[in-house]
């Protein structure tokens, strides 16, 4: 994996480590995915470094650069930790995009998490209507594209 996705990764994990030691009694409803963003992030990197098919090789890559890029559509540098939910969305639509294309096996070997990551996914992506408005979601989605195109 590239040093500098490396480097994404703790500085996700700092971020939201240091987000849960200021509140540490949070319950925002959607902690637990946020959370999880480092671990679906390494998870987007293993799985570009797989045989995969192009055009799945290019969500995932979508999705790892709109992680990275600080010009989201929620900014994490405007609101805190809060920011990564539309981050998580997008790297959860990935996943459940690329899971048909990739063993069963092969994702669990580059799963760090501690939740099942098959439940994880489906239960975020059944979420994101409710975490994201639909004119926001339908932006993000447009904006996708425009990373995919050369």
């Amino acid at each position: 994996m590239e040093e500098r996705k490396k480097e994404y990764i703790e500085k996700l994990k700092s971020h939201i480590g240091s987000w849960l030691e200021r509140n540490p009694q949070n319950d925002y409803k959607w902690k637990e995915y946020i959370v999880a963003a480092p671990d679906l992030f390494e998870l987007l990197c293993k799985l570009e470094e797989e045989d995969i098919p192009a055009e799945t090789k290019v969500g995932i890559e979508t999705a790892i650069n709109y992680f990275i890029s600080p010009f989201d559509i929620i900014p994490e540098a405007v609101i805190g930790p809060l920011g990564y939910i539309d981050d998580v969305s997008v790297a959860a639509n990935a996943l459940k995009n690329t899971f048909p294309q990739v063993s069963k096996e092969t994702v669990l070997s580059h799963w760090k998490g501690e939740a099942d990551i098959f439940d994880l996914i489906e239960r975020i992506t059944g979420d994101i209507s409710e975490m994201i408005d639909a004119s926001i979601w339908e932006h993000i989605t447009k904006r996708l594209v425009n990373y995919q195109t050369p």
